[in-house]
């Protein structure tokens, strides 16, 4: 990988982080005493599903982020590794 690659992976791993943080505000009044988190699932450089905390005993972010992907059509079983 060349030093442009690097840095332009930097930079869309850095827009894909903020897209999350942006999912964690979303929660930020719903979720107390839990923190608010958010997560976003990316494949293939494309967003396929993302969530945020839900209300004490809900689901998890990333449990939202899976719901949504799937509602979305997305599979997102793990793929063996070859």
């Amino acid at each position: 990988m060349t030093q442009t690659e690097k840095v332009l992976r930097l930079k869309t791993d850095e827009a894909w982080m903020d897209f999350a943080l942006d999912e964690a505000r979303k929660a930020w009044r719903l979720s107390p005493p839990n923190p608010s988190v958010g997560a976003v699932i990316v494949k293939d450089g494309r967003l396929i599903g993302a969530g945020s905390t839900q209300q004490t005993g809900g689901p998890h972010a990333e449990i939202m982020a899976l719901r949504d992907a799937a509602a979305r059509g997305e599979n997102v079983e793990a793929q063996p590794s070859t």
